[in-house]
């Protein structure tokens, strides 16, 4: 009997324990409540200690994220090239402009509107080109229609995810026809057969004698030569820009303010 009855007092201690203790939890949360909207200066420790649900009384996580080698960020590029100089950048292809040092404008037919095509198209054009993405910069090409690529080269609009689809094989054999005019270039400044030279990395070479021209030095020349209407562009199994990752070349622009939005366009007499 005296079992019994201290078993009954200690379940009775035990829920009066329980009921205080759901009391104190409802006035502290019912403390936070009021506290609402209410600024509250937090140091780190806090900071931490109550993101982790530590003494809230509440159920909390507390994620804490870290870089994995080789599954975090793209590599950084390369160093760039000499700047751009537009006063001695000549066309080769509708899309593709060299300078004297070799740097290559890329004109963009679509619209970058964050889905990434200031930076997949000039991967199209790198890939058949043979020049690295840090030689490249990116413009929207203007109005005309040797810039409509879509369905059979009668429309251009960006939209409906056919970017890609729709410049996939003519911009790559824009990029394979500039680098048919280069090594053609080459080959008349070296006397050769084009069919003898290769390219690599924005020059091409003479494996004959070792022998190197790069891009900027043969534009002006190949400039003047016909584009090939036909090119064989590269098997995939040849890829070394496409299928990989790239950072974007849009972003350093974007994040010091340098881009240009159509809000920003300026016309003369606009008001």
């Amino acid at each position: 009997m005296n079992a019994n009855k201290n078993s009954g007092r200690g379940v009775a201690s035990a829920m009066n324990q329980e009921t205080l203790g759901q009391e104190s939890m409802g006035q502290e949360t019912l403390n936070q409540t009021k506290n609402l909207g209410q600024t509250i200066n937090l140091d780190r420790r806090a900071f931490i200690t109550r993101s982790m649900g530590v003494g809230a009384g509440v159920g909390a996580a507390f994620v804490l994220g870290f870089p994995l080698p080789g599954c975090s960020r793209p590599a950084a590029r390369p160093a760039a090239a000499p700047g751009f100089d537009a006063a001695s950048a000549v066309e080769l292809t509708a899309f593709i402009l060299i300078d004297e040092h070799g740097n290559v404008t890329i004109l963009n037919p679509f619209a970058e509107m964050g889905q990434g095509v200031d930076t997949a198209i000039p991967m199209l054009i790198a890939e058949e080109l043979e020049v690295g993405m840090e030689r490249i910069q990116v413009r929207h090409a203007p109005y005309g229609e040797k810039y409509r690529i879509m369905f059979n080269n009668t429309s251009r609009f960006t939209g409906g995810s056919l970017s890609i689809r729709s410049a996939f094989t003519p911009l790559r054999q824009a990029g394979a026809a500039a680098r048919a005019m280069l090594l053609a270039a080459a080959a008349q400044k070296w006397e050769v057969d084009a069919g003898g030279l290769q390219t690599e990395n924005g020059e091409v070479i003479n494996p004959a004698d070792g022998a190197r021209l790069g891009y900027g030095e043969l534009a002006t020349a190949a400039a003047l030569l016909p584009v090939p209407a036909q090119v064989t562009l590269k098997d995939k199994s040849a890829f070394t820009v496409l299928g990989t990752s790239q950072p974007r070349l849009d972003v350093a622009a974007k994040s010091a303010g340098r881009a240009e939005f159509g809000i920003d366009r300026q016309t003369p007499g606009m008001l």
